[in-house]
């Protein structure tokens, strides 16, 4: 099986296949996963859950100080 043939498996047909190899609950999370994923990458550009992972945030590092007798090694 291939990833391309593991993605397009529906949610249940994953827990059927797979909850006896590594667990119901295992397969359940990855199945969330999955559809966070897919839900994220329908999103908008301008989407509010999708900037929290853009490098444009709106959230800057901290300025250094000027060179006031520090020692930088």
């Amino acid at each position: 099986m291939t990833l391309e043939d593991l993605l397009e498996k529906t949610p249940e047909e994953r827990v059927d296949i797979f909850a006896d190899l590594i667990g119901a609950e295992r397969i359940i999370c990855f199945n969330n996963e999955i559809a966070r994923r897919i839900e994220a990458m329908q999103l908008p550009p301008s989407s509010p859950s999708n900037e929290q992972y853009s490098s444009h945030s709106s959230v800057h590092a901290p300025e250094l100080p000027e060179n006031e007798g520090y020692i930088y090694t």
